[in-house]
């Protein structure tokens, strides 16, 4: 391909996998791209070998207060939350303590929690969101107000992957490592495989299979969902599972149920649930969450999905036991595009996001480039021209130094004008939300693409509560450049997150409880429903317990109805509804091919740092798309005693300020009762 090629960015992915114009130079942007990184990485390798950054960090002591932090930790390449975990012991008075992480070499958030420390033991993760290149840098405590060094302490986390690694991270919870040469080879063989055959997610060089594994003892691990957000599997003995514990249980259900796999190994003979619904809070065996049996070798393995997620049962200890074809069979029963981080979620938090314009606001179009250029226009005629002109017909020449400054600024006033009156000063979003609810154990997780443009960014910044966790969706020419985050009291994405006048994009990942539910009762043959949610549903479809489907609109919180069978004409009107503000580029964008520009300075050249992925493949917008694509009825994925809702306002999705106006947006509740 010439240097001058242009592909459309919309072209298959089966192995050309969309490429940007200048393809060639952009390879050897790539190179040097890899070179600019060699003096960071040169500062890491010293680093460790001083013993500052890649093992357990030491405790620290000062007047009474001991500080233990250990930043160690798998995952996180193309996103998630990094849990620097920390421990402070006091055995003095009681103190006020903030710990701040800040970044020393690259870009990254810095993070701050303030807490008060009674006289006992207090156990937290400080979460540091992965979103930037590289994450060197140092944690500073202050006591009471005072900076106090000798408790502080640099830390290193995770890398950014580069595009041409691949595989999955991967927790094991034990006290000792295992053997994961077997694990790996068949990680090489799934990889390789999907490269050989044009579905892999690297066109331009040979992937990579990392060694993204590490084991965690028991009594180390975060009692925080969020701390596991940026792996990809946990695996545990049934043994250890149940001498877990309970917050840190209750801590990777919750990741599960938001896209996580858990197995959970050596637990004997299986037989229907494995008696893992018990030990997990795990809802009763019910459809669409059965346990599915597959043979491994002479072993055998069962799988359940729960909400977004996979629990897997393993009869055996698959690192002693298992031959690299039998984790390929496991590997392949989970599927990679569960597996994999950027598979799963559609993008990498770390990385550009090549459809980034896909999901715009309608109301904010581009730069007003016409209507600018005619002010321009006119301010150099008038400031040039005819200002000199007039003033030498009037003899008063002097006077330019009072017309030019006046002129230049109600040029100015009237730019200002004009981009107040064409977007405002408030804040409007687009969200395109799933959320899933499990009525019998009040669960809701919300997944949530959201679209922010604020004409003024709140002065307080965004403020999440501890139940969510945030993605960025960087643009082709973008990145993160700063922010800071405090979980003093909540998520408080202080500044840098959301900028004046900014097209903005996240995907957020919110568990919480819900109680409000949809009654379903059995009358005559078909169903009547009491909506006791706290939002109107626009349409509903729901699934008796025979599978049979019925149709209701319109229906207020609070109000009930019998509902009907569902017809073709109905289902017409859902599908429309579910298809009607997919993402999709606008007119105004049709046919154009972004390049993104070389960066000078910048952490990325090119495209050399993109990683081949879509939003198409995140598990919410495939939910959805199944949903509205069902060849017969968008019921028939649901299973019986379920029901989808389009809802008509916003169901609970937290983001992060009061007062934004949404607009173009979908809001779908799938729930089982």
């Amino acid at each position: 391909m010439s240097q001058g090629t242009v592909v459309d960015r919309r072209a298959s992915r089966n192995g050309s996998a969309r490429p940007f114009p200048a393809e060639s130079a952009n390879r050897r942007a790539g190179n040097l791209f890899a070179l600019s990184r060699l003096p960071g990485l040169i500062l890491w390798g010293s680093l460790v070998l001083w013993g500052g950054l890649a093992a357990p960090l030491s405790a620290a002591t000062w007047e009474g207060l001991e500080v233990t932090m250990d930043a160690s930790w798998p995952g996180c390449g193309t996103g998630g939350y990094c849990p620097i975990r920390i421990t402070v012991v006091n055995r003095g008075q009681p103190r006020t303590m903030r710990l701040t992480f800040m970044s020393d070499v690259g870009r990254a958030p810095t993070v701050s929690r303030t807490l008060a420390v009674q006289t006992e033991r207090v156990r937290f993760s400080l979460l540091v969101p992965c979103v930037g290149h590289d994450a060197y840098g140092r944690v500073q405590v202050t006591v009471d107000g005072r900076d106090v060094p000798q408790l502080g302490h640099p830390v290193s986390l995770p890398l950014a992957r580069d595009s041409g690694t691949a595989g999955p991270a991967v927790l094991l919870i034990d006290t000792k490592d295992a053997d994961w040469s077997r694990f790996k080879t068949a990680v090489e063989q799934i990889v390789f495989a999907s490269v050989s055959s044009g579905g892999g997610s690297f066109p331009y060089v040979t992937p990579q299979v990392g060694d993204d594994h590490k084991y965690i003892a028991p009594s180390e691990l975060p009692t925080e969902w969020q701390a596991y957000t940026g792996l990809d599997i946990v695996i545990v003995s049934q043994a250890m599972l149940e001498r877990l514990e309970a917050e840190v249980r209750r801590a990777l259900l919750r990741w599960v149920e938001t896209g996580g796999t858990l197995l959970v190994h050596s637990v004997g003979p299986l037989t229907g649930e494995s008696g893992l619904e018990g030990r997990l809070g795990l809802s009763p065996e019910r459809p669409g969450e059965t346990w599915s049996e597959h043979a491994v070798e002479q072993f055998r393995s069962s799988l359940r999905p729960r909400l977004l997620g996979l629990v897997g049962a393993l009869s055996v200890d698959p690192f002693h036991d298992f031959s690299a074809e039998a984790w390929v069979v496991l590997l392949e029963s989970i599927g990679r595009p569960r597996w994999e981080w950027s598979q799963r979620h559609g993008f990498s938090a770390r990385h550009p996001m090549r459809d980034f314009l896909d999901f715009l606001i309608p109301s904010v179009k581009g730069v007003p480039v016409f209507a600018y250029l005619v002010l321009i226009t006119l301010f150099s005629i008038a400031i040039g021209p005819v200002n000199y002109l007039y003033l030498w017909k009037q003899r008063r020449l002097n006077l330019l130094v009072v017309t030019i400054p006046l002129i230049a600024a109600v040029t100015s006033v009237s730019l200002f004008a004009y981009s107040v009156v064409a977007h405002g000063f408030s804040t409007r979003a687009r969200v395109r939300s799933l959320t899933l609810l499990d009525q019998s154990t009040n669960t809701a997780v919300s997944g949530s693409r959201v679209s922010f443009y604020s004409g003024l960014a709140p002065s307080g910044g965004l403020r999440f509560s501890r139940d969510t966790a945030i993605y960025p969706l960087w643009p082709p020419d973008g990145g993160f450049e700063s922010g800071l985050v405090d979980w003093s009291e909540q998520q408080h994405l202080a500044s840098g997150w959301l900028r004046s006048r900014t097209r903005t994009q996240c995907f957020l990942l919110t568990h919480r409880a819900e109680r409000g539910r949809l009654e379903v009762t059995p009358a005559d043959g078909g169903v009547s429903v009491a909506n006791g949610l706290a939002w109107p549903l626009a349409s509903l479809v729901v699934a008796d317990d025979t599978g049979k489907l019925f149709f209701g609109e319109h229906l207020a919180t609070g109000e009930g109805r019998r509902l009907v069978p569902v017809s073709s004409a109905q289902v017409t009107e859902v599908r429309h509804r579910l298809t009607a503000n997919a993402p999709q580029l606008a007119d105004h964008l049709q046919g154009v091919t972004y390049a993104p520009p070389y960066r000078h300075g910048g952490w990325y050249l090119g495209n050399a740092d993109m990683i081949e992925t879509s939003y198409e493949d995140n598990q919410a917008e495939l939910l959805l798309r199944r949903l509205a694509e069902s060849s017969v009825k968008p019921g028939e994925q649901l299973g019986p005693r379920s029901y989808l809702a389009i809802v008509e306002t916003n169901p609970g999705i937290d983001l992060g300020m009061d007062g934004a106006v949404e607009e173009a947006s979908l809001h779908v509740i799938v729930g089982r009762y």
